[in-house]
């Protein structure tokens, strides 16, 4: 856990009675530690992993980015550089309309089946098609997508079986090809809920936080028990003036606002993270089993022929795997870099060797 890990750095759990009695000292550790953790992932310090733990500790030295509108816009800005990439690289010119090889829609999948050749996605009762390799962009347990793999028997009928099955074994696959692989149980780990509120043409309640009206910070962090009576883990002046983002566990009541905020703030916005298919950022329950991340390859359809070669088949990738160590946007970059290399080396398009490869990542 986080905890451990402080503990190895010589961080003091307590802070000895005098030091309580001398006007300007805090508990780093409790403090500054504890709070940015509940801001970022609403978890202290015990339930949080060292890796994710010093993750947060280093956005403390203030030197990080954000992306004005939100995140998701970094997948719309990918779609159209690739696309942009594809328009103007003549790669095959026999293709007289690349939209027929890029096509973007918009499907609730469901159901993803394999068979010794391709993968097919399902929508409810509608076919999606049919595809050499599909990737997975969304934590596992929280996609909602039923896997399986489809053989023939011999009267015919199709057979339809679990595509992997959950468990806790540091064996992450075999060489059988169809064989169930055996995924870590940080596949169904659970989410934390953070609910964000956005409030307007407001103005901080100084006297209720302690502060004074001249003297206001941009942002307000809280320690574990001030989580538990504020109700909050973070609230962050955003932009112009009057403008504040509050992140809190749960959603909060017009009467914790009105203690917040001065009379006439408006609320703008409210979003729960959080239910039985979401959450902001995984719980790291401290860290051991929980922080077993899976492969970047879920399912590998190749299969051996009567010669003992093996043959091409579908594969199922997985960008989210380093997810249950930290859950940082920038490791989402890597690990989608990390499965495109992998699906270049698996076509044929990337060769180098491993040592090579290995000085490039991370």
């Amino acid at each position: 856990s986080f905890d451990d890990f402080l503990d190895t750095l010589g961080m003091k759990r307590n802070l000895p009675w005098w030091r309580r009695l001398i006007p300007g000292q805090g508990s780093f550790r409790m403090e500054l530690s504890t709070a940015m953790n509940l801001c970022n992932n609403n978890q202290p310090n015990s339930q949080m992993n060292g890796m994710s733990g010093f993750t947060n500790y280093m956005s403390t030295t203030g030197q990080i980015f954000s992306i004005e509108g939100g995140n998701y816009q970094l997948i719309h800005s990918a779609i159209r550089q690739a696309q942009a990439l594809y328009d103007n690289a003549n790669c095959d010119n026999r293709i007289s309309d690349v939209n027929k090889r890029i096509s973007h829609v918009q499907k609730k999948v469901t159901n993803v089946i394999s068979d010794s050749d391709q993968m097919e996605l399902w929508s409810g009762e509608e076919n999606l098609g049919r595809f050499d390799i599909v990737i997975l962009a969304a934590p596992l347990q929280f996609s909602e997508i039923s896997f399986f793999t489809k053989s023939k028997l011999d009267d015919g009928e199709a057979d339809l079986q679990p595509m992997f099955e959950l468990n806790d074994s540091e064996n992450m696959g075999s060489e059988g090809g169809h064989e169930l692989s055996p995924l870590p149980t940080s596949t169904s780990m659970h989410y934390t809920q953070v609910v964000t509120t956005v409030v307007s043409n407001a103005t901080i309640q100084s006297q209720y936080f302690g502060l004074s009206e001249r003297n206001i910070p941009k942002s307000i962090y809280v320690t574990e028990r001030g989580r538990e009576v504020e109700g909050i883990t973070a609230l962050s002046r955003i932009g112009v003036n009057g403008v504040y983002k509050v992140f809190s566990p749960e959603k909060l009541s017009d009467e914790q606002l009105n203690s917040f905020f001065e009379p006439y703030h408006k609320v703008e916005y409210v979003k729960v993270w959080g239910g039985d298919h979401g959450g902001a950022t995984p719980n790291y329950g401290g860290g051991g089993g929980s922080a077993v991340t899976t492969p970047f390859l879920l399912y590998d359809g190749k299969q051996k022929n009567a010669n003992g070669k093996t043959e091409g088949g579908p594969a199922l990738y997985y960008i989210n795997s380093v997810e249950p160590t930290v859950a940082v946007i920038e490791l989402s970059a890597i690990g989608a870099k990390s499965v495109a290399k992998l699906i270049a080396q698996r076509l044929g398009l990337l060769m180098a060797s491993p040592s090579k490869l290995m000085d490039k990542e991370l």
